[in-house]
């Protein structure tokens, strides 16, 4: 994902080292960042991560901006190998 910069990103934040990727457990109300490296299959195989209406979701975030420090304040994030 993002290999080319997108030409809707003005201020070239989003190459693929700055990139986060992360699901959410509504049931538990946390958080599941998944690694650049882990595949699709391994990410909807964990035992935590849900479809909703027949479709996946997930959230991608540049590291260290504002926004993500202030979206997982008081939040509990667990990493996925």
């Amino acid at each position: 994902m993002f290999e080319e910069l997108p030409s809707w990103d003005t201020e070239r934040k989003y190459y693929p080292s700055e990139l986060e990727l992360f699901y959410e457990d509504e049931e538990r109300e946390e958080i599941y960042q998944i690694g650049t490296q882990s595949t699709l299959l391994q990410a909807l195989q964990h035992q935590r991560y849900f479809v909703k209406a027949g479709t996946p979701t997930f959230f991608v975030l540049v590291k260290y901006t504002p926004f993500s420090k202030n979206y997982f304040w008081g939040k509990k994030v667990h990493w996925l190998k």
